[in-house]
């Protein structure tokens, strides 16, 4: 049980607390702006566990349980920001910092600026992540091939580097499974390197029929990728709906185990899912 609230809970909740506090700043900003006066700024619902009080009067704080939380403003109520009673009442001073009493652009803007500020920071945290880290994808480096295959028999060895396959060139399996998946039992070019030097081999994919969900065949390449959960998304290695190996007459490494055949590329637009790149050949 301490595994899973570490595993799962723990960082599910942090996240979330993450989301919450960009959201509800969103609004906290942009009702500063408009001139309204912000009374609490809450990471969760419910009893306060601490806090402190800004100069601006804004009460920030955690509450005790952190699935959520709101800003209440001058004029509200209550969180979910219902007019309080005796609006009417109050004097040019208070209108004049109160959410309800401000123009229908100004709360308009208030109340999307929550969603909008959650927007902007998915865009600046996925352009950062993929600038500074990049994204992994699997080099077309043959790993292993598996004996009887298509690969086999057309004289592919561990340590090929594809180049080219039907005229077009190679830099990651994704490519070599676009290429060969849609040509089952029609010979595809291929130029790999091989020992410094770079050598031209032709392999004709085997013909699997496939069954769709309406019942209707289609003719493919061997090259259904993993079911998800059968390997991490980001482990290069792939098989059928059972987990059973079908190789293109490679297998590739485990990346997280650091095999030099798993390479990071800042700003290369690979994909990630690089289970469901691997092509098959048989």
């Amino acid at each position: 049980m301490v595994a899973g609230f570490v595993d799962y809970v723990l960082p599910f909740l942090v996240i979330l607390t993450v989301l919450v506090f960009v959201h509800e700043m969103g609004h906290y900003l942009v009702a500063r702006r408009a001139g309204v006066r912000v009374e609490v700024f809450s990471i969760g619902f419910g009893r306060e566990l601490f806090g402190w009080t800004a100069r601006s009067g804004t009460r920030w704080k955690f509450s005790a349980i952190p699935l959520g939380g709101y800003v209440k403003m001058f004029g509200d109520a209550d969180p979910a920001s219902t007019g309080a009673v005796g609006l009417d009442g109050m004097s040019p001073e208070e209108r004049s910092v109160s959410f309800h009493h401000k123009s229908l652009k100004a709360r308009a803007a208030i109340v999307a600026a929550g969603p909008i500020a959650n927007f902007l920071f998915a865009i600046v945290l996925l352009a950062g992540l993929y600038a500074i880290v990049g994204r992994p994808y699997a080099p077309p480096v043959v790993d292993e091939v598996v004996a009887g295959s298509a690969a086999e028999q057309a004289g592919i060895r561990v340590g090929d580097v594809f180049v080219t396959a039907n005229g077009e060139a190679v830099t990651r399996f994704s490519d070599l499974r676009r290429l060969v998946f849609n040509r089952p039992g029609e010979p595809v070019p291929m130029t790999i390197e091989r020992d410094g030097g770079r050598v031209a081999i032709t392999v004709i994919p085997e013909t699997v029929t496939e069954v769709d969900r309406f019942g209707a065949r289609h003719l493919r390449a061997p090259g259904r990728e993993i079911e998800p959960g059968q390997h991490r998304a980001a482990q290069p290695a792939f098989g059928n709906r059972r987990g059973r190996q079908r190789n293109l007459g490679d297998r590739w490494p485990d990346p997280g185990r650091g095999r030099p055949d798993h390479r990071w590329n800042p700003g290369d637009r690979g994909t990630r899912r690089a289970a469901q790149d691997r092509p098959n050949v048989r």
